[in-house]
């Protein structure tokens, strides 16, 4: 994020896997989220509008200007979802695992930037984007 949100402009982030194309939250999905008043990165699992957010152990005080590598793994044996953050280009660090509000619905990568507040405009960047399915029976 080049600036962060703040009471003159406010803005949250949303990106992963989802239901949403109109950067509203997803109903379904697998996302990481900006929480505008914390500056938190927030790992989100989401059923059918049920949401379990990481509360406890998100990536806190999220700076201006530093590349985050956000990570999200699925295994469907187990049905877990864990949430990885890596700070300009050190060690990823597990931040959230659950297996609670686990989609079976469609979902499709999304990147949304919704501002609530303010006229200068704001944006965030995606310097890449990698996704792997693996263990695919046919």
């Amino acid at each position: 994020l080049p600036s962060r949100s703040d009471g003159t402009n406010t803005f949250t982030v949303r990106c992963g896997l989802g239901d949403a194309a109109d950067g509203s939250e997803p109903l379904n999905g697998f996302y990481f989220t900006y929480d505008n008043s914390t500056h938190d990165w927030i790992g989100t699992t989401a059923n059918a509008g049920t949401r379990s957010k990481d509360t406890a152990t998100a990536y806190t005080d999220a700076a201006a200007g530093t590349w985050y590598r956000l990570t999200i793994s699925y295994n469907p044996a187990t049905t877990t979802a864990s949430f990885y953050i890596a700070v300009d280009g050190g060690a990823p660090v597990e931040v959230f695992s659950t297996t609670s509000n686990i989609t079976a619905d469609q979902c499709g990568p999304f990147f949304s930037i919704n501002k609530t507040v303010g006229t200068s405009t704001r944006y965030f960047d995606i310097d890449y984007v990698f996704f792997a399915l693996t263990g695919l029976v046919r």
